[in-house]
């Protein structure tokens, strides 16, 4: 009769410390590559996030500016008999807030009180909530656009600068005059209209023969080829024939409560009347605005929105930028473990800004550009 025998009391002890351990080395394996991956997606998002939003602001202030094929911040001397004070006319009806049809300036700006160079900021914790004090903007104060804080026009985050854009209304066909425009009437007779059906009026518009131009209302569009076009109120200026007509748009950018309760970036947009989210999870945004005397190509000094020098009507002469200086703080999502938690608060350098991060295990990274304004820097 054949012997049955087990294993014995230590083959069982070392089978299950060897199991222990390797249980162990695969828990610690799935551990280190869940936070490799949660790691990795942080990267990922944060320096998405921050390439997106560097790459809409580039893209509106290179063009800043161009109106029809004239550049309103075109520095070199106007050619008689142009404007003493703009190469752009506006004959534009005041807007709704001051912001809304400046349109004799290229840029503008609002520079967040106490944030200027050599200042610091410290960002809250979400959720966040939108500033309805004007007076935490410098100088005059931000436009009541942004502090309504309505659905159409979410509101600004304190401590972030507000940068404004005004150029032709992007993918727009450009119409011609196809007779001379008499000084005070109000008719325009163009090609073609047609590229106009879908444009909401009133709208502003421009009227150029590439040397001198004037910012209008476009209040009606007559059909045909050739149509007509009304302008809410005549010029000065007569045109001849061929002079340029094109739609315009005005771009503020700036930081606001988005849809997960953190920072994001915006945009409003004269064309619409409406703010849209572009880029999450952006906390602070900085700009600068380098300015030239009257030379193009040469910019003597950075300076914030409300140190910009003054033009010979005591505004602020934003069409002597020539390029423009922005940085943003971008985190990586709320609610997702990216990093450990710090000790102390981390900072960030934000064009000589310094920006305190809450204590949280969120993923942070400055991200900046330098813009030349092409229409300026001829």
């Amino acid at each position: 009769m054949r012997t049955q025998r087990g294993y014995s009391m230590i083959e069982v002890m070392v089978a299950i410390t060897l199991s222990v351990i390797v249980t162990q080395a695969a828990i610690s394996v799935f551990g280190a590559n869940k936070s490799t991956s949660k790691t990795t997606a942080a990267i990922a998002a944060v320096s998405d996030n921050g390439r997106f939003a560097l790459s809409f602001i580039e893209q509106s202030v290179r063009s800043g500016g161009y109106m029809a094929c004239d550049a309103i911040n075109d520095l070199h001397a106007l050619p008689p008999p142009g404007p003493a004070t703009y190469r752009q006319l506006n004959v534009m009806p005041a807007g709704a807030t001051p912001v809304q049809n400046a349109y004799q300036f290229a840029f503008g700006g609002y520079e967040a009180g106490g944030s200027g160079q050599g200042a610091a900021v410290a960002l809250a914790a979400p959720p966040l909530a939108a500033d309805t004090t004007a007076g935490d903007w410098l100088a005059a104060g931000l436009d009541p656009l942004l502090t309504a804080n309505t659905a159409a026009v979410p509101g600004v985050i304190k401590g972030s600068d507000v940068l404004v854009v005004r150029e032709t209304l992007p993918q727009t066909t450009t119409l011609y005059t196809t007779a001379p425009y008499a000084p005070g009437t109000t008719l325009l007779s163009v090609n073609d209209t047609s590229s106009l059906a879908t444009l909401a009026l009133p709208h502003a518009a421009v009227l150029s023969n590439c040397s001198v131009s004037v910012a209008f209302q476009l209040s009606a569009v007559g059909a045909g080829t050739p149509g007509t076009l009304t302008m809410g109120a005549g010029t000065t200026i007569a045109f001849d024939p061929y002079a340029a007509v094109t739609p315009v748009d005005t771009a503020i950018f700036y930081i606001g409560k988005g849809r997960d309760n953190d920072g994001a970036l915006y945009v409003w947009h004269d064309d619409t009347g409406a703010s849209t989210e572009l880029v999450p999870d952006v906390e602070n945004m900085q700009v600068l605005y380098g300015i030239a005397p009257t030379t193009p190509n040469l910019v003597t000094q950075y300076v914030t929105a409300d140190a910009v020098p003054l033009n010979g009507s005591g505004l602020p002469d934003f069409n002597r930028v020539i390029s423009i200086k922005v940085a943003m703080l971008v985190a990586s999502p709320p609610g997702a473990p990216a990093v450990r938690a710090p000790a102390v608060a981390p900072t960030y350098a934000l064009l000589g800004t310094t920006v305190t991060a809450p204590l949280d295990t969120r993923m942070r990274k400055v991200f900046d550009i330098t813009v030349a304004a092409r229409n300026a820097a001829l």
